[in-house]
């Protein structure tokens, strides 16, 4: 990892870690830790047989590390220190651009392809608990009972239990200041990691499900069922109004094949799910979503009305700008919620305007899941920091 990292806010070295390209249980804890493992790990004993023996190895060898960590975590400064990212793997080379890319671009984008390729945020939250009991269920194939070994997943963040395996989203929430390439770092995700070959753009085929497209679950009953039945390879960004005409012009300017961009907004604009599909890039505005789902849902006769955007699959879905829908009572919310994609993904500067609560429905969107508990944890915590003026009283909630 030479030659990746960056200098510490603090300028120490003893904070933050460069990050590997492991998202595993032990990947997390080794970046958070800088921990060193040992390959010959003895066997877990029956006390601890919900551990492997990877992970046995890792508590049983880091609690040196994990004491020294602790030390320097007294303080949130010291907490933010310690999870600071000093560096990523860097992206190769690519083809489809006419710019060159900076070191932290790179390394940037090396991190996006990982929310995407391996999975994102969810794999951090929950560890697989290994049983050796087992429950009794129903074969619905031969109509006999048989034996299914138990699953359990545990995540310490939540504390709590579930038997099913955590939703498998991918994507993430880029959040970077203005002039850091967010614009660009989409377009590369376009270049680099483009959707399989199969299901081709446009193909209408309802309820197909593989480890790279997502079933389409209906919202109730009522909802259309024509929604997420045209499938597309494509990449559908949402921007406000205001920016939609810069977005295209400056994509149009960095990619070597500018046909690549479709603009869809405007009173003009063809609303026609086949035609966007096709699309390798499509730009729209939070506006559009919302009136192609409302105004023209009324002003249509048809009963099983689906706004064109919600009719397709889109293998990508980037909201810029994405503060935007942190209310989660508006319509913008509410019509942009309703798509469906593989990869989704929230890109702002500003990702709370107020409090933390602003970035709820934006990690609702891009999928998190048990956002209630999770703030309902940190909420006492939070209204206090965030109501209170006093540096002093500040500093004791952290």
């Amino acid at each position: 990892m030479n030659g990746l990292s960056f200098k510490a806010s603090t300028e120490s070295v003893s904070c933050g870690v460069v990050a590997s390209n492991d998202i595993s249980f032990e990947g997390t804890l080794r970046r958070i830790t800088s921990a060193s493992f040992v390959d010959d790990a003895p066997r877990p004993t029956s006390t601890y047989s919900y551990l492997d023996p990877g992970e046995w190895a890792l508590i049983k060898n880091l609690k040196p590390h994990l004491q020294a960590v602790k030390s320097k975590c007294t303080t949130m400064n010291g907490i933010l220190q310690q999870l600071e990212n000093l560096g990523h793997a860097p992206a190769g080379n690519v083809n489809g651009l006419t710019v060159e890319l900076f070191d932290f671009q790179r390394q940037a984008i090396g991190w996006a392809l990982e929310r995407e390729r391996q999975g994102g945020f969810e794999r951090f939250l929950w560890t697989k608990l290994l049983f050796k009991s087992s429950v009794t269920v129903l074969d619905t194939v031969s109509d006999t009972l048989k034996q299914k070994p138990l699953q359990l997943y545990y995540s310490p963040i939540l504390d709590i239990f579930i038997k099913e395996a955590p939703a498998d989203s991918r994507g993430d929430l880029i959040a970077a200041q203005m002039g850091m390439g967010k614009t660009i770092i989409s377009l590369l995700l376009v270049l680099m990691n483009p959707a399989p070959l199969f299901p081709a753009s446009g193909t209408v085929v309802a309820g197909y499900d593989t480890p790279y497209w997502p079933r389409t679950t209906p919202f109730s009953e009522e909802s259309s069922k024509k929604r997420g039945s045209i499938f597309s390879r494509g990449t559908l960004v949402v921007c406000n109004v205001s920016l939609v005409g810069q977005w295209v012009d400056e994509a149009k300017s960095k990619l070597k094949d500018p046909g690549l961009v479709y603009s869809y907004y405007g009173s003009t604009r063809k609303r026609d799910p086949t035609i966007l599909a096709k699309n390798a890039i499509v730009v729209t505005t939070y506006a559009v979503l919302a009136s192609d789902m409302k105004y023209h849902g009324k002003k249509s006769n048809d009963p099983n009305y689906c706004a064109p955007c919600e009719q397709i699959r889109w293998w990508r879905i980037i909201c810029d700008e994405s503060h935007t829908i942190r209310n989660a009572s508006t319509v913008n919310f509410k019509a942009l919620n309703r798509l469906t994609a593989a990869n989704k993904w929230c890109v702002t500067g500003t990702l709370m305007n107020t409090t933390p609560n602003d970035s709820k429905s934006q990690l609702a969107f891009i999928g998190v899941n048990r956002l209630d508990r999770m703030f309902y944890l940190f909420a006492n915590s939070m209204k206090a920091f965030f109501n209170n003026t006093s540096t002093r009283k500040r500093k004791k909630i952290y």
